[in-house]
């Protein structure tokens, strides 16, 4: 009963208020949650870090494991937003970008390739046999089998 006075002495109407919530630069609210995402290098997320990651109250630090993939989140819970109807808060979900980097140096390609051939290596020897290897060994075993019982 907050709007203008009625036609001929008529009641009140109803006082409508339209807020429009501008995107913020960093979270995007999702209910009580807020999302964000913070970009690692792809050193940090190999190796582990500690992040500092903002919230609306202040910073946040979060210990990053060695191995970090793109993609991957961590729930801060209680960080998101209050709840207008109630008491429960939100939690920011922090979700981690890896970039991989453009412009290397002579140095940075020759340490990438060295470090490639460690991996090859590594591969290399912790490689299980594939199924269609053991298939083919398998029938190759039977083959060599009749052939030596039928001699």
């Amino acid at each position: 009963d907050e709007g203008e006075a009625g036609l001929r002495g008529g009641p009140r109407g109803d006082l409508y208020i339209v807020i429009h919530v501008e995107p913020h630069e960093f979270f995007e609210r999702r209910g009580k949650d807020l999302f964000c995402t913070v970009q690692l290098s792809m050193v940090q997320a190999a190796l582990g870090v500690t992040v500092e990651v903002p919230t609306l109250d202040g910073t946040e630090t979060i210990e990053i494991p060695p191995g970090l993939q793109t993609g991957e989140t961590r729930r801060l819970k209680g960080l998101g937003v209050h709840d207008l109807r109630g008491f429960e808060t939100g939690d920011l979900v922090v979700q981690f970008f890896v970039k991989t980097p453009t412009d290397l140096t002579p140095r940075q390609r020759e340490l990438l390739r060295e470090f490639q051939e460690v991996e090859a290596e590594k591969v290399d020897q912790g490689k299980e046999e594939g199924i269609f290897k053991k298939i083919f060994k398998r029938f190759d075993f039977i083959e060599k089998d009749r052939e030596t019982r039928h001699s």
